[in-house]
């Protein structure tokens, strides 16, 4: 399946990577390190539980003054998870995004985890 400029799957970020809920704050700042992304997909087995920003980190833990050794994934995660079908068009994600006050929308289709859509990926093009 091929996607457009104009939908979701043309702009959406495709290197998911997922981290489960009982690590640390830490070690998922590691991983966004080393994977050079923006963002993770937290998971609780199977199943998506909500995912983790570099913002996140910088202004709940960073900021608060908070050990991000010692702070627990689960604690910090936004469970918040809205998702798109990666067929629909960019305009639709920008007006979830501010119907639902997120920045982050999880392009799902056939109940399968296809990527992540950003409100910056939308500014690409």
């Amino acid at each position: 399946m091929s996607f457009t400029l104009l939908s979701v799957g043309g702009s959406m970020s495709t290197n998911i990577v997922t981290i489960e809920m009982d690590k640390t704050i830490l070690d998922a700042a590691v991983q966004m390190k080393e994977n050079s992304i923006g963002s993770l997909v937290v998971r609780n087995g199977e199943k998506n539980a909500g995912f983790i920003t570099e913002q996140d980190i910088v202004f709940k833990i960073v900021a608060e003054g908070l050990d991000p050794a010692k702070s627990a994934l689960k604690d910090f995660l936004n469970s918040n998870m809205v998702e798109i079908d990666p067929e629909e068009s960019i305009f639709e994600a920008r007006q979830m995004m501010v119907e639902e006050d997120v920045d982050y929308l999880l392009a799902v289709q056939n109940g399968e985890l296809k990527g992540i859509v950003s409100k910056h990926d939308l500014l690409k093009g």
